[in-house]
């Protein structure tokens, strides 16, 4: 499969394997946006935008470096850049449009220079406007009724590497969220399916069922969200942790809500072997408001330490950047959770 489903039966997780033609990753993934139809002119672009910008280089993409083979390691990207299509509607404004027309209409514009060429790394999302339902390749079905989106491949030698994300007009595809939420959400989805098999059936997927990384966590219509930096996002399967994840082992420390600011909190960030659950010894560094907190060195993990929050950005709950756990056989970003009055 690569398409984000609205529902499927359940089946048990199994461990996913590379593909048999040992097909392409994208190591360091070169992200364009594409905003295709006059409704985006009045639509939030820049909140997917500033979405990539955060996401290309977060723990989310740190699992996927479990992925990486022989000659091609995952590493973070980066957003490379954006353009809104306004002289032209998705299926002519008919109100539906193919896979094979969003693929002519991709080739165009790369062909005419209104967006980059592609490279090794190249990803180009698009998004649909509003009121436009999208008839995916083979087995992914139609928006809004089998699915919220996919991934695929074009060009001649398959070489150009995009995804389509509908507008979320229809409950099975918003679900309980914000429309922004229900985009970015199917957006990562794709994104580490993309990254990870981006020539679909060549990369990484369940040997016995062909679904990728983002499809095991979202079986029986159960879509396995977290908050990564106060986006909502898609935990994908993880061989080395056994589960769904979106994150490296010791990934999130909570402090309870409310903590006001300027007084002292305890706190532990545990990290932890997957494999053997033993405590890996490491350090971590809390930055606040962009200005380290704390000793330079930082603090030792597993062990209780206090931090007093000066400077955080206001509102309800918080997402701290906590710099970089070194640990032996492990280097990640971790998020820790504050909420404040």
């Amino acid at each position: 499969m690569h398409g984000q489903r609205l529902a499927v039966s359940p089946a048990p997780p199994t461990d996913v394997i590379y593909g048999p033609n040992l097909g392409p990753l994208l190591t360091s993934v070169q992200v364009f946006t594409v905003f295709w139809g006059q409704a985006w002119d009045h639509l939030p672009r820049d909140a997917m935008n500033l979405f990539f910008d955060t996401i290309l280089s977060s723990s989310l993409i740190d699992v996927l470096a479990e992925y990486s083979v022989s000659g091609q390691q995952i590493g973070p990207g980066k957003l490379l850049g954006t353009i809104t299509i306004l002289d032209s509607e998705p299926g002519g404004g008919s109100g539906t449009v193919t896979d094979a027309e969003i693929q002519q209409a991709l080739q165009g514009w790369i062909a005419n220079g209104r967006i980059p060429g592609q490279s090794a790394n190249s990803l180009y999302f698009i998004y649909l406007p509003p009121g436009v339902a999208v008839t995916g390749p083979g087995g992914t079905g139609t928006s809004c009724v089998q699915m919220c989106g996919y991934h695929s491949s074009s060009g001649t030698s398959a070489d150009i590497y995009y995804a389509v994300v509908p507008y979320p007009s229809c409950a099975g595809c918003q679900s309980n969220f914000t429309v922004i939420d229900a985009m970015t959400f199917t957006t990562s989805h794709e994104l580490c399916e993309a990254i990870t098999d981006p020539l679909v059936g060549t990369g990484w997927t369940d040997p016995f069922t062909g679904e990728e990384i983002g499809d095991i966590c979202d079986r029986g219509g159960v879509w396995q969200a977290t908050s990564l930096f106060g986006y909502v996002v898609q935990k994908v399967w993880s061989n080395k942790q056994g589960g769904c994840v979106a994150c490296v082992p010791f990934c999130v420390a909570t402090v309870p809500y409310p903590v006001p600011l300027d007084t002292p909190v305890n706190l532990t960030v545990q990290a932890t072997d997957a494999a053997t659950g033993a405590p890996v010894a490491g350090h971590v560094k809390i930055a606040c408001g962009g200005v380290q907190i704390g000793p330079s060195s930082g603090w030792p993990t597993n062990v209780p330490f206090a931090v007093t929050l000066h400077s955080c950005r206001p509102g309800s709950e918080v997402l701290v950047p906590v710099g970089v756990v070194s640990a032996p056989g492990y280097s990640s970003d971790v998020h820790v959770v504050f909420g404040f009055e």
